[in-house]
Formats: structure tokens, C-alpha cells, sequence
């Protein structure tokens, strides 16, 4: 039986540089600030886009059976098997959830890594996350466990 084990989410996450630009676009046209005011904020604003750009973008739908992955990118949907599993880590960024990396052994439709957010635990602090120790486990990855 297959388990979600990616956030609900994800696809709001994709499109949260959407923020940046509203944002962006009420300093330039709604503040009083003027020349280097504008143009700092419109560096630091896009370097804010490009930064969620990398890290959320390319977010994925993921769920776990006994024996495969299945990855759900917009409108495709691949199987992977355990075994193609090469490496599971997780990425912290500050106060935000941590981001689960699974590296492939060899190229897919979708790619050579998987990215998704994991389901929320709550009063989870600076602990990795179960879902890493669960897919290394079932791709038999025994370093760092």
C-alpha cells in the first residue's frame, strides 16, 4: 500500500516566489525610496526569487510502497525502484522545513535527484528527519545509520 511521505503542499511551495514579486513590485511603485534605494532592493528582491527558484522549484509528489518510489513531477509519474537509490540527505535553511534529497544511481525522466518537503512533525527540533533513516533502510544504504 502506498504512503505519502512528501508534504501536502508542495505545489503552493513551487510558486512562493510569487511573494518576492508582489512585494517587489509594491516597493518600486508604492515607496518613496529613491535611486539606490530602488535598485537595492530590486537586487536583494531578485536574488530572493532566484535562491526559492533552486530550492523549491523543482519540488516533487513522493510515495513509498514495500519496493518502489513513485515520483510525481507535474504530469509525470515514474516508478523507482529502491535499489536505484544512491544517496538520501536532508538540507536545513534556517527557521523553514528541511528539504529531503534522494540522489539516483542513474539518470530518469525526471532527473538525477529528487527533491521534496516531508510531511510535518510537530515539536521536531534540529533532529533528522524519520523519512531519511526509512529510505536509506529500504534502498539498504547502511553508511551513516
Amino acid at each position: 500500500m502506498k504512503e505519502k511521505i512528501s508534504s501536502d503542499f508542495t505545489f503552493l511551495r513551487r510558486f512562493s516566489w510569487v511573494g518576492f514579486l508582489i512585494l517587489l513590485l509594491i516597493i518600486l511603485f508604492f515607496s518613496d525610496l529613491k535611486g539606490y534605494g530602488k535598485a537595492s532592493y530590486v537586487f536583494a528582491f531578485s536574488l530572493g526569487v532566484l535562491l526559492f527558484f533552486d530550492m523549491y522549484f523543482r519540488l516533487m509528489d513522493v510515495e513509498i510502497d514495500e519496493h518502489f518510489m513513485y515520483v510525481t513531477y507535474g504530469e509525470m509519474n515514474i516508478q523507482i525502484p529502491f535499489t536505484m537509490i544512491k544517496n538520501v540527505r536532508e538540507l536545513h535553511f534556517l527557521l523553514q522545513k528541511p528539504i529531503i534529497v534522494v540522489e539516483l544511481k542513474a539518470e530518469t525522466k525526471i532527473g538525477l535527484v529528487i527533491k521534496f518537503v516531508p510531511r510535518a512533525l510537530w515539536g521536531r527540533v534540529a533532529l533528522q528527519h524519520p523519512i531519511v533513516g526509512q529510505l536509506k533502510k529500504l534502498a539498504k544504504l547502511n553508511h551513516d545509520l
